[in-house]
Order: structure tokens, then C-alpha cells, then sequence
């Protein structure tokens, strides 16, 4: 007697010396396979309009999951009451992402469909940029429905772009995400993820070949790269007092940027997709929208008297009536890694000087030890709590929302906050400010920032 298909069922089906089926009582014609090697598919067994027999592969097992799989065969089934063969709809929908007669999909063109067909319908926005960046590919605004490679990052594309993306073996994964974790640990386990979920994804929508689909994925025969461990650096007061007199001579977009990242202890992108009018002058507050946070919530941050000269310095002298930092016009500023490269051998420089960054009882500097971008907004949070701010207050500063504050309740209690964060940020604000008394804490004018 058949039964219905369940997960424990599959998961429990063991490989024997030749494929074999079982059959879904829900659904007549929905299988699943059972290959020798042990992977497991999802199929549909059916009748065309002229009387053939055939089975379309609906994805791999555990990449498809059982409902989906069995929705994909619903859909096929209905494709036949619309006398269509469901087989030959999926050799259209083949080519539509770039195959054409016997000519394999290559790597680029399955990222073209993964992208246009997933990534920018399916993602959050914030989702969609880290996707792009390390897919190495974006939308080509020139022609629609076609993709340009990214200038940095993005070693999918860079590597792989022209090759079969059937060719791909566990082997090239492995040198690949190997090569990456040299540099940067952080990146092979997030490059890893987003090319497994693009395969998962072509997988599950019948872009790759049916034989294809039936032999073991690549990634079967690899492994997660680890997780780095959670950075715990917080800059030392010498080590920032050096560091905000560079940004304080950076020329623009990435002296001020670097400053109010400082300041605010918003995050990278956050700062770096500001836009004008997301500034309340009247009310001295910036209104992050929840396209452009990490958590989905709209963001109220305070601007201090200290943001708010920086802000207007800049807007006297705006070069884009949208972006606050950008060297287009037309897109946000870019480019973090070399900015901040250019920022550590400027503050290399001022200690080769003679400059120290220390005072009173401070241990003079010789070196800055290894920072990164996002250590601003770690060192302020870490530093707020020792100025009298409760770590319920820097949660909300950092915007780190905990699930009862969702929905309605969190709309009013962003704005119930809203004095408790300025007084926080003003202490911060004045901290900040205050290890830089042998520096002008002024903003210097925009027209002296720029670069010679």
C-alpha cells in the first residue's frame, strides 16, 4: 500500500545496488529516487499528450525540500490539463537562462539567472548588495537583463566566469574558498554559502541537465568553512586619538565618512548609503529605513552638535542632491578596504613623526595595533556603558532590536527612546572629543579637505 512521503521516510530510505522509487500517495506520478550512490532525488512520472511515457527530475534531496518538490510536480501536472509537456517547458526554461542547442550553461550565465531570477526578487535589499559583492557581479545598467563584473571582491565571477557550471567539482570549491580563507577567514564561509545556495537554487529549478541533477552535487563532497570567531578589538584612547586626527585631515568623501562612522556607531553601509533627505535638520535626527538595516526596523539616530557641523559643512558643498558621500554622483561611496589602508599608513606616518597619541599617565604609542572598519562601532559601544549609558541604551543606539520589540510596539518605542539615545551619543560625542584636545576638534573646511 503506497503511502505519503515524509522527510523520515526519505531520510531513512537506504541506497541499494540499483535505483529504485517510492511513490507519494498524495500525489499519483510524484516520486522519489533512490540512486546506488546514495543521493536522492525528487521526479515526476507522467503521460504527454501523445502517449509517452517520461519522468522530469524535480531537484535533489535535501536542496529540495518536500513540499516544494511536490508543489514543482503539482505545477507539472498542471502543465499537462494545459496540454503542454512539462519536460519540454523545462528545456524552455533552459534556455531562457542562457543554454542554447548543446552549449552548457556557463558559470556567468547561471549567476545572471541566479541573480535576476532570485537575488533581486526574492532578497532583501541589504541581502541583494552582500550577494552581488561576493558573486562579483551587478546589473548591467546599460542592458537590461544582463550583468557587468564588480571592480573588487567577488571572486565567483573573477575565477569561474566562462566555465561550465556542471564542470565545477568539489575540488575547484575547495581551492577556491582555500585560496580565499588566506586573506580573508570571513569571506570563504560567506562565498561558500552564497555559491551553495546557487546551486541549490538552479537545483531546485530545473536549470541544470537531468543527468546532472541525478549525479551527487559537488558540495556534498566538501565542507562549511569554519566560522571565524567573533572579533572582540576595541581601539585604546591613544590608539583613537591618533586615528581621529588622520580622519580629520582625509580629504572628502572618506575623512567625514570615517568620522561620523566614528561618531554615530552605525554600521559600514549604513553611513556610507546615507541620503540627504533621511536628515531632519529641524529635529537634528537621521531616519535609517528599513531597506538599509540589518534587522528590517527603521532607525532613529541622534545627530550631535559635532555630526551636525560635519553634515552641514558638507551639504554647503554637496556635490549629489541624493548621496551625502559618493564620488559618482550617482551611487554610494565605495572602495572601504584601500580607504582605510591609505587611513592606517597616514597614522603610520604621524607616529614615525614623532606624534605618540598619548597623555597624561598614557603609555606612549609606537605602533597602532590591526583594526578594522567595524571596531568603531564595537569600541563605542564597549566605552558608552564606563560613561554612565545602560547597555539597554547602547542596544538601542547600535540598533541591536530583540524580537519584543517588532511591529507596532517597536514603531512607538524607537521614538520612546529617542532622548535616552541622544544623551547617550552626547557622551560619546564628547568622549570622542574630548582625547583630541592637541587636535582641533573643529571641522575643518570642506574646500581643505579635498584632495590635492
Amino acid at each position: 500500500m503506497k503511502k505519503a512521503l515524509t522527510v523520515k521516510g526519505i531520510e531513512a530510505a537506504k541506497s541499494q545496488a540499483s535505483r529504485y522509487e517510492i511513490a507519494d500517495a498524495i500525489l499519483p506520478g510524484f516520486v522519489a529516487v533512490v540512486h546506488p550512490t546514495g543521493k536522492k532525488t525528487w521526479a515526476y512520472r507522467y503521460v504527454t499528450p501523445d502517449r509517452k511515457w517520461r519522468r522530469l527530475t524535480l531537484g535533489s534531496y535535501p536542496a529540495t525540500g518536500l513540499e516544494t518538490a511536490r508543489q514543482l510536480a503539482r505545477e507539472a501536472k498542471e502543465q499537462l490539463t494545459l496540454g503542454n509537456d512539462p519536460t519540454e517547458q523545462k528545456k524552455v526554461a533552459q534556455s531562457a537562462v542562457g543554454k542554447s542547442g548543446n552549449v552548457a550553461l556557463t558559470v556567468d550565465e547561471l549567476i545572471r539567472a541566479f541573480v535576476f531570477r532570485h537575488v533581486l526578487k526574492k532578497l532583501r535589499t541589504k541581502t541583494q548588495s552582500s550577494y552581488l559583492g561576493i558573486l562579483g557581479a551587478k546589473p548591467d545598467p546599460q542592458k537590461s537583463g544582463q550583468i557587468v563584473r564588480t571592480k573588487s571582491g567577488g571572486q565567483i565571477m573573477r575565477r569561474w566566469a566562462g566555465r561550465r557550471a556542471e564542470a565545477i567539482t568539489a575540488g575547484d570549491i575547495k581551492r577556491l574558498i582555500g585560496e580565499i580563507k588566506e586573506q580573508h577567514p570571513a569571506m570563504a564561509a560567506a562565498t561558500y554559502r552564497v555559491m551553495m545556495s546557487m546551486w541549490s537554487w538552479a537545483d531546485q529549478a530545473g536549470i541544470f541537465s537531468d543527468d546532472y541533477s541525478e549525479k551527487p552535487s559537488p558540495f556534498s563532497k566538501t565542507k562549511t568553512p569554519d566560522r571565524v570567531k567573533s572579533r572582540a578589538h576595541v581601539l585604546k584612547p591613544e590608539e583613537l586619538r591618533v586615528v581621529w586626527s588622520v580622519m580629520n585631515e582625509t580629504p572628502y568623501p572618506f575623512g567625514p565618512y570615517f568620522q561620523l562612522l566614528a561618531l554615530t556607531a552605525q554600521r559600514r553601509q549604513e553611513v556610507a548609503g546615507l541620503e540627504w533627505q533621511e536628515i531632519s535638520w529641524s529635529d537634528e535626527v537621521w531616519l535609517i529605513p528599513e531597506h538599509r538595516t540589518k534587522n528590517g526596523l527603521p532607525h532613529l539616530v541622534p545627530l550631535t552638535p559635532t555630526m551636525m557641523a560635519i553634515l552641514r559643512d558638507l551639504r554647503d558643498n554637496r556635490i549629489s542632491d541624493r548621496f551625502v558621500f559618493t564620488t559618482t554622483r550617482a551611487s554610494s561611496v565605495s572602495g572601504f578596504s584601500k580607504a582605510k589602508r591609505t587611513l592606517d599608513a597616514k597614522a603610520a606616518e604621524r607616529l614615525a613623526g614623532g606624534y605618540n597619541g598619548a597623555a597624561g599617565t598614557e603609555m606612549p604609542l609606537t605602533e597602532i595595533a590591526p583594526w578594522r572598519v567595524h571596531d568603531l562601532r564595537r569600541t563605542a559601544s564597549t566605552i558608552m556603558p564606563s560613561l554612565g549609558v545602560s547597555r539597554e541604551v547602547v542596544d538601542k543606539v547600535t540598533n541591536h532590536i530583540s524580537g519584543e520589540f517588532r511591529g507596532v510596539s517597536g514603531i512607538y518605542n524607537r521614538y520612546e527612546y529617542l532622548p535616552e539615545k541622544r544623551d547617550a551619543l552626547l557622551k560619546w560625542d564628547r568622549y570622542l572629543c574630548g582625547l583630541t584636545v592637541l587636535v582641533p576638534a573643529g571641522v575643518t573646511r570642506f574646500a581643505d579637505r579635498r584632495a590635492a
